[in-house]
C-alpha cells in the first residue's frame, strides 16, 4: 500500500489554509449543538458540565488561531461533542433529567 505524500496530488484545492475552514466549520456545527443545550437540557448538572466544555474547546481555538500551534488543540480537547453524544443517547433510553451531579461528572471525565 502506498503512502499519501502530498495530498495536493490529488485536487487542485488550495488547502494551506485548511486547519482554519476545519476549526471554523467544527465552531458552527458545535454552536448549533450547545444551543439545542441551552434549549432542551433539563439537567442543570449536564448543562452546566457541557456550558464548560463548550467554552474550554472555544479557548483553545482561540489560541491556536492566535499563535498557530497545534499542541493547543490537545492541551483543549472537544470532549463537548461526546459528553453532548452521551447525553443524546441516554435520552433515548431513560430521562436525562434522572441522572445524578456526581454520574454526569464522571461520564464527563472519562469522555
Amino acid at each position: 500500500m502506498a503512502l499519501i505524500r502530498n495530498i495536493s496530488e490529488y485536487t487542485d484545492l488550495d488547502l494551506t489554509e485548511y486547519q482554519r475552514y476545519d476549526k471554523a466549520l467544527d465552531i458552527y456545527y458545535l454552536t448549533i449543538a450547545y444551543l439545542a443545550t441551552v434549549r432542551n437540557w433539563q439537567n442543570i448538572h449536564a448543562f452546566e458540565v457541557s456550558r464548560f466544555l463548550f467554552y474550554y474547546r472555544m479557548v483553545g481555538v482561540i489560541l491556536f488561531e492566535l499563535r498557530h500551534n497545534r499542541t493547543l488543540l490537545l492541551i483543549f480537547p472537544n470532549p463537548f461533542e461526546y459528553f453532548f453524544i452521551f447525553i443524546e443517547a441516554t435520552r433515548l433510553q431513560w430521562s436525562p433529567s434522572r441522572l445524578s451531579r456526581k454520574t454526569i461528572i464522571i461520564a464527563a471525565a472519562f469522555i
